[in-house]
């Protein structure tokens, strides 16, 4: 009916180590989030700047007013 006395303590071990690993997975995602979001309004501000040219966005064509520069 009962466990054993010399079992209790190493299923209570077991239930430590999860909870422990629970908690510093909890703790991992909540400094990562913290870091990440720590200058997200910079970056929107710098993202959503026109002037700002973004390695990434295609060139933009050339207006017609450039072409008989050429």
């Amino acid at each position: 009916m009962y466990a054993p006395l010399a079992r209790r303590p190493l299923a209570f071990l077991g239930r430590c180590s999860v909870a422990f690993v629970e908690v510093a997975l909890a703790v991992a995602v909540l400094c990562g989030a913290v870091v990440v979001g720590h200058d997200l309004r910079q970056f929107r501000e710098w993202y959503g700047d026109p002037g700002t040219t973004h390695l990434w966005a295609p060139t933009p064509a050339p207006s017609p007013l450039a072409e008989p520069l050429r």
